[in-house]
Formats: C-alpha cells, structure tokens, sequence
C-alpha cells in the first residue's frame, strides 16, 4: 500500500455548482413540468408553497422560458397523474384532520381556550384565500381639543397682528 499526496486534479471541487445552473433545482423543474402542461402559477404555487408572484418571477425568466420549453417538447403524463394524486391525497388530508379536529371540539368544547380555536381557525384558512386581514384605521375624532387648539392659534395671531409682528399679505389680482 502506497501512501502520496492527491493531484488537485483528483480532489473534487467543493460546494455546489456555480452559476445559473446552480440555482436550478429541483423544485424548478417541477414547476417547469406543470406550467408546460398547463397549470396556472396559482395553482402551481399551491403545490410548491411558493407564491404566484415568486412562481411569475421565475417562469419570466430567459433561463426558465428554455427550461419550461424543454419540458413542454416531452410528453410526460406521469408527473400530470401524480400530481393529480398529491393533490387528490392533500386535500383527502385535510378534510380527515378538520373532522377529526371538529369532534374533539364538539366532544370537550371547554378543553380548548379562545387562544387555540382563534389559532386553529386562522391556521386552517391561511391557504385558502379567507387568511388573516387587517386594515388599520386612524380617525381622530377628538374635536374639542382640537377646537381648543385652534383658538389659541387665532388668539396668538391676533396678538401678534396688534403687535405688528405679522405682516399681511395681499394678492395682486
């Protein structure tokens, strides 16, 4: 057995690839398959947990456009039948658990706080468009401070004018 120092040559280079092709995974050839077999970028972004917007984004770029092309010259029926089976099986998931959920509610109503049935309602909405939305109002309808504040102002400039502090101004027509 021989014992010797390794070539630079046979050392393999260390991290991940550099470049565009770098940033291509896996998760953007999925995406690449569907949209060439038709899928909206919502849907598709359901499917990946990704935005739409995100999902636009890179379907709008010249790299992506290639890949997305590639895929759509391919006929791959497969990936449409499992992803039609992911999705049949997620939703089958999540009718499953909310019922379950729902007779634990129903069986120990007392056993859950507001906390958990306001956490537990909006973690099942998040996803389906009726998320958590706030709008923040500010109306300040304190009127009579505010009335108050004014007088003092007109007080001040009446005071002023008599002082001859403050010089009108006239328009010239």
């Amino acid at each position: 057995m021989e014992i010797r120092s390794l070539t630079e040559a046979e050392v393999r280079p260390r991290g991940r690839p550099k470049g565009a092709v770098a940033k291509i995974r896996e998760v953007h050839h999925l995406v690449a398959r569907l949209y060439a077999k038709g899928m909206k970028p919502p849907e598709i972004a359901a499917l990946v947990n990704r935005t739409p917007a995100t999902i636009r984004n890179w379907l709008g770029s010249p790299a992506n456009a290639e890949l997305v092309a590639q895929y759509e010259k391919e006929s791959s029926e497969e990936i449409i039948s499992e992803v039609e089976y992911a999705i049949l099986l997620k939703r089958r998931l999540r009718t499953l658990a909310d019922e379950e959920l729902l007779e634990l509610i129903e069986a120990e109503p007392d056993k859950f706080s507001i906390k958990d049935l306001i956490a537990l309602s909006a973690d099942s909405s998040d996803r389906t468009g009726l998320g958590k939305q706030s709008v923040q109002v500010n109306i300040n309808l304190d009127l009579k401070s505010r009335m108050e504040q004014a007088k003092k102002r007109l007080v001040g400039l009446d005071e002023a004018r008599a002082a001859g502090k403050v010089v009108d101004f006239v328009r010239r027509g």
